[in-house]
């Protein structure tokens, strides 16, 4: 019954991974729901939709919810992409 299910965006994430930042490949999930940062540093990422966002200083145990599709190089943080 659960299987059929469709998974809506408020949903909790199914899964997470350690992000590889990089700047000319999107995740291996394709998009991401939300993107947790473990380490504090800087984290850049771009959207579903092609922008661009660099945030300076994020905190460790921070939740980013947003729909990533890249984690760039310049993020000093380690992230985690939730699924």
């Amino acid at each position: 019954p659960m299987s059929s299910r469709v998974t809506s965006l408020s949903d909790p994430a199914d899964d997470a991974y350690v992000v590889v930042p990089d700047d000319d490949v999107d995740l291996p999930s394709g998009t991401a729901r939300g993107l947790w940062v473990v380490t504090t540093g800087d984290v850049s990422f771009v959207t579903v939709h092609g922008t661009q966002v660099d945030l300076t200083g994020v905190a460790a145990n921070a939740h980013i919810p947003v729909r990533a599709r890249r984690v760039l190089e310049t993020t000093s943080a380690t992230i985690l992409a939730l699924v």
